[in-house]
């Protein structure tokens, strides 16, 4: 569970090269939704 800040590219960034998206991130701790661009697209049955 350890992390750094990657000044170049200004992001989180994991040892294992795990790479989550802060809107994710931002989801799952406070349980706001994701934004409507990053929802999975609704398909026909």
């Amino acid at each position: 569970k350890q992390f750094y800040v990657n000044k170049e590219i200004g992001t989180l960034c994991w040892p294992d090269g795990l790479d989550i998206a802060p809107e994710t991130l931002y989801h799952e701790a406070t349980g706001e939704p994701l934004p409507a661009w990053m929802r999975p697209e609704k398909t026909a049955a």
